[in-house]
């Protein structure tokens, strides 16, 4: 090899091995989303102030919250004002009263208990003083003048005192007694009680149960004129005796309760409202005010300051949980399913993302900056625009590309990293929604108007989408806004299906990827290798197609890829091109067997080296690799059987290796190949029954199942024998249309050549 040779093959060999790393491809996957997901395209400062003007519109990139100091105290307003007033009451605030009036009624019978008791009208004026002054100083509070006279003539008998003590006792304990929030602070509703001794608090729901001062006066003086029969005098100078002795229980803690509303009010969390993103906060040419001042505020501390990196760090782990998602599927499909259309499923599923979400981020972009130039709704809405980005784009490209099931996954993962992004559940929905409805809508492509339909089904699924989300939300929006959503998602609809159609061809070749457009082309007969295989080898031509039709059948009953059977039936013998002669399908009747002047130890050589011919011929003409893959497969490592026992029986038996009259194999991979394998040996069989009957292809077709069951070659394929019950049910079906019993026309009469019109045919 030369060293251009050399170089060539270990850079090719470094590419592929690059191009197999898939740890590398996740972590470029998740750097590239996090990196696009990130980026703001002309992004800007916003620094303004109160009263600037704005020189360009200024639209939310993201989501914001921004604080709302008028409605936070407006709430915080609130629970202060919920904070009912707080009084200390006295239990005991009765006892220094009651004990001045009982030492003021003890002082007064001991002065009567004197030798010489002179009536009070008879004393002169300084002893009458001297008493006044004495008895003021054991009551503690100016007397009036009249109970004095009056209790000095009734001699301040203990009748009095008890019945006096009893109505303060039970206004002064068993009452509330004060002034009710003389700074007016709070509510007026209730008020709480709380004991100065034991600090226990009580409500009080009826502040009218709170009697003030004068309101206690005026009770006792009407309690002492209707329960005590004493003079006239003394009823009214009790009264006001006892009046002066009511003093207040209950007192307003005004430092307690403003501190307690001041708590209230703190507790209070700070209230913010959401700027969504996308929306126009202020348009050029306007005004700052304080409202645009705070939300502009925001804009800069939550887009550049440290909300961005844990932003970003939740971001990186969302999305690396889907990249992982993807390739634990891909593994488990390795392992389940052995025939692989995509020979790169894991980085088309990479790519497949990282595309989607560039679209995606180039959509809100386009979007915001179509948005922002209308003044008038429903135009100006931002939101809007992202109804039209192509989210089932991806769906269908990989439902085109491999299968239902990788689109059904794709579309579930898509759906989280797209959520995680645009933080907005709804569109996460959308493109959930949409994405089913294309994988639904398409899992096979075998006719042109696939395409269309799926085009309506997407179309039909993405209007019917935003009407439920219109309708979810409260207040419903106004029907013009949700007409123009609907219209932006169809034509969503029709970018995703027009950009699936354009991303296939390099996806088929990047991926080397069997679609089933691609293999409706390699279908067509008039592919030059397929002429070429009817022109120099017809027999073989002929025998393709039978196998084509009989491995198509077969497929459908045991759920293999019907399509690629037939494809691949029409080319796994092209080998047989490079010398037709020597395989029996392609003698003529008369025609000398080359075999008959070779050793079948030569003969199993040619026949084996067709299998080497037809790799050289796929890659001449870059089949897809799993039809490449089918040529070597349909043959495994079974026995070429005639040449086998030709030689045993020519020469020396026991130096004949068995191994040397084999095909290189390897033995079928998948059910697809299985197929191939059991359809082209019952084919080359019924070609040896000279009466094919039902029964005798039914007996053909078991035996030739069984042999090749036995022999091992369906060891390291998915197929059960259940399948294989269903293949010989699917074979029989085939070989009996193409073998029915033909009808027998009856000899020209008269030298016709042709039965005449109306003639019926008789059957033999």
């Amino acid at each position: 090899m030369s060293d251009s040779g050399r170089r060539h093959w270990r850079s090719s060999r470094l590419v592929t091995r690059l191009l197999d790393e898939e740890h590398l491809w996740s972590l470029l996957a998740l750097a590239a989303i996090v990196m696009i997901a990130g980026t703001e395209f002309g992004v800007r400062t916003y620094d303004y102030r109160e009263g600037d003007i704005v020189d360009a519109d200024v639209v939310a990139p993201i989501e914001l919250r921004v604080a709302d100091p008028e409605a936070t105290e407006s709430r915080r307003a609130e629970a202060r004002a919920l904070v009912v007033d707080l009084y200390d009451f006295d239990p005991f605030a009765w006892q220094a009263p009651l004990a001045s009036l009982n030492a003021l009624y003890a002082w007064g019978r001991g002065e009567l208990d004197a030798d010489e008791v002179v009536a009070w009208e008879e004393l002169d004026p300084n002893p009458q003083a001297g008493l006044m002054e004495a008895a003021e100083s054991t009551f503690g509070l100016p007397l009036p003048t009249v109970f004095m006279a009056a209790a000095w003539a009734e001699g301040f008998t203990a009748e009095t005192e008890l019945e006096a003590e009893r109505l303060l006792r039970n206004q002064l304990q068993h009452s509330l007694i004060g002034t009710l929030n003389p700074l007016d602070l709070g509510s007026s509703s209730a008020l709480r009680i709380r004991d100065i001794f034991d600090q226990q608090e009580r409500l009080v729901e009826d502040p009218g149960a709170v009697r003030d001062l004068n309101a206690s006066r005026d009770w006792l003086a009407r309690a002492v004129q209707t329960g005590f029969a004493l003079e006239p005098a003394m009823e009214d100078s009790l009264g006001e005796l006892l009046g002066k002795l009511v003093h207040p229980n209950l007192n307003f803690n005004s430092n307690e309760t403003l501190a307690r509303r001041q708590a209230a009010g703190d507790a209070v969390d700070q209230v913010f409202y959401e700027v969504q993103r996308g929306r126009t906060i202020v348009r050029e040419g306007d005004p700052v005010t304080p409202k645009i001042e705070r939300e502009l505020a925001a804009l800069r501390e939550q887009w550049s300051g440290g909300g961005s990196q844990t932003s970003s760090a939740g971001l990186t782990v969302v999305v690396g949980l889907a990249i992982f998602g993807f390739w634990r599927f891909v593994r488990y499909r390795r392992k389940k399913i052995r025939f692989q259309r995509v020979a790169r499923l894991y980085h088309l599923m990479l790519v497949a993302l990282v595309s989607s979400v560039l679209m995606t981020r180039m959509m809100v972009f386009i979007g915001d900056a179509v948005a922002s130039s209308f003044l008038a709704p429903p135009y100006n809405v931002a939101e809007s625009y992202r109804f039209a980005i192509p989210f089932a784009m991806g769906s269908l490209a990989l439902v085109l590309l491999a299968d239902a099931e990788v689109a059904w996954i794709f579309a579930a993962l898509q759906t989280v990293v797209v959520g995680a992004i645009s933080g907005d559940v709804e569109l996460a929905l959308f493109s959930l929604l949409g994405s089913f409805a294309v994988v639904f809508g398409m899992t096979r492509f075998a006719e042109r108007t696939e395409m269309f339909r799926v085009v309506v089904t997407l179309a039909a699924v993405n209007a019917l989408a935003v009407v439920g989300l219109a309708l979810m939300k409260q207040p419903v929006p106004p029907w013009s806004l949700t007409g123009f959503q609907v219209a932006l998602a169809v034509f969503g609809a029709l970018q995703a299906t027009l950009l699936a159609s354009a991303v296939l061809p390099p996806f088929e070749y990047m991926f080397d990827t069997l679609t089933d457009i691609k293999l409706l082309e390699l279908s067509n007969m008039n592919l030059p290798l397929l002429k070429q295989l009817a022109v120099r080898a017809p027999g073989t031509y002929h025998h393709s197609v039978v196998i084509g039709t009989l491995t198509e059948k077969a497929a459908e009953e045991v759920g293999a890829n019907p399509l690629f059977c037939r494809v691949a039936s029409y080319y796994h013998d092209i080998g047989k091109m490079k010398q037709p002669e020597y395989f029996i399908e392609n003698q003529k009747e008369g025609a000398k067997n080359p075999h008959d002047h070779l050793s079948p130890h030569m003969s199993a050589l040619v026949l084996v080296r067709h299998v080497k011919e037809g790799l050289a011929y796929a890659e001449e003409y870059r089949l897809p690799r799993p039809l490449a893959d089918s040529i070597p497969q349909h043959h495994g490592t079974s026995l070429i059987r005639y040449f086998h026992a030709q030689a045993k029986s020519s020469e020396d038996s026991e130096a004949i290796r068995e191994e040397d009259f084999r095909y290189p194999g390897p033995k079928p991979q998948t059910k697809e190949a299985a197929l191939i394998m059991l359809a082209d040996g019952v084919e080359a069989r019924s070609r040896l029954i000279q009466e094919p009957t039902p029964h005798l292809l039914q007996e053909m077709i078991r035996d030739q199942v069984r042999a090749v069951l036995e022999d091992g070659q369906l060891d390291e394929c998915d197929i059960t024998l259940g399948d294989l019950a269903k293949v010989e049910d699917a074979f029989l079906d085939v070989l009996s249309g193409m073998h029915h019993n033909r009808i027998e026309y009856p000899e020209a009469i008269d030298g016709d050549d042709a039965l005449p019109d109306g003639a019926t045919p008789v059957a033999s």
